[in-house]
């Protein structure tokens, strides 16, 4: 979680919380944001949530003090952002931040941006972007500690691939990018961890067919979003003759569908990174069969920078270290907008 919120604020507004600083600092922020996602969804189990919102008492009392703690910190943000970009004439600045990218550009109404709004902007980017991603590499890290000959195809297709990568003559094996690359490299068993990330180039994690594979069948049985929910805004008529109302609820859920037998088989239960596979080439199935990142219009814009961030870091950390299940660690549930487990993964780390 710590990882995926320095990414997502650094792409996101630009800004470095720094969370994995070495002594792992307290974060209120993401404490707050954390604790106001909790209270949020048992809402839909507390049938007095308007009464004690209105009363300021209980969870809801809670949930405002956790919402003033996220908005102070974003507002803070969009307010030194401002003022740097009118001490740089705006136009001047060289940031690529997405929060720049909005401010530099007029709404629907040919209006800029107001904070409100560029506040919901940064908070949809901060979910879609750290929660998703962290929880599907914690599902996929509890499928690889229980199947130790998936880690094994991972490491063996990463030695295939970066083995096939050329270098700079009489430069070591990080300088894969630059002009005149002739010498092959002949192992990355004595890489360190910066010299074998800077191996990990978007051309070489292309074509590493297995690990997304199996990223995608940790999506496939652990969605980060397990239930999904429209709201219609006009009448409609699925395809079975169902007639939808505008204002309707339409809800499907994903956790489920990826475990019916009648679409993935009798073997829809199994963890099996293979079924993705054809002649060792990823086969992509339908969005809406797997629906982990929606489908239509709907699909998730993040989609191929979640598959990078995922891929990286889950190369990084197989490289250098190797993982089992604590003793007491039971995968269960947390009842949240996205499918947190409970207490995390309690896993055992040795370094390699």
């Amino acid at each position: 979680m710590r990882l995926t919120l320095d990414s997502i604020c650094e792409v996101g507004f630009g800004v470095d919380p720094e969370t994995l600083s070495n002594d792992l600092p307290a974060v209120p922020f993401a404490n707050a944001f954390d604790e106001a996602n909790r209270l949020i969804i048992r809402r839909y189990v507390d049938i007095l949530w308007k009464v004690k919102r209105a009363l300021n008492l209980g969870s809801e009392a809670r949930l405002r003090r956790c919402v003033q703690v996220v908005n102070e910190f974003i507002y803070g943000v969009i307010v030194e952002r401002r003022a740097e970009f009118k001490e740089t004439k705006f136009h001047h600045t060289e940031r690529a931040d997405l929060l720049s990218r909005f401010m530099s550009v007029p709404n629907q109404d040919g209006q800029p941006y107001s904070n409100r709004d560029l506040r919901d902007v940064i908070i949809n980017f901060i979910i879609a972007g750290r929660d998703t991603t962290a929880l599907t590499l914690t599902w996929l890290f509890s499928m690889l500690c229980k199947h130790p000959m998936v880690v094994k195809n991972i490491l063996k297709e990463v030695s295939s691939v970066l083995g096939e990568q050329t270098v700079k003559p009489a430069q070591n094996c990080a300088e894969v990018d630059g002009p005149l690359q002739t010498s092959r490299i002949e192992s990355i068993d004595n890489c360190d961890e910066t010299e074998f990330a800077n191996l990990l180039t978007y051309q070489a994690l292309n074509r590493m067919s297995y690990l997304h594979a199996c990223i995608t069948e940790a999506l496939r049985l652990y969605p980060a979003v397990p239930l999904e929910t429209k709201i219609a805004v006009s009448d409609d008529i699925f395809p079975d003759g169902t007639k939808i109302k505008a204002g309707n609820f339409v809800s499907y859920v994903p956790y489920s569908m990826g475990r019916l037998e009648y679409i993935w088989g009798p073997d829809a239960m199994e963890f099996k990174p293979e079924r993705w596979l054809k002649d060792g080439h990823f086969q992509p199935q339908s969005p809406f069969k797997l629906t982990a990142f929606q489908a239509g219009p709907r699909m998730c814009l993040g989609k191929d920078s979640a598959y990078l961030q995922m891929k990286i870091t889950t190369l990084l950390l197989l490289k250098f270290f190797s993982f089992k299940l604590a003793d007491d660690c039971p995968s269960k549930y947390s009842m949240m907008v996205v499918l947190y487990m409970a207490g995390g993964l309690k896993t055992l780390v040795t370094p390699l």
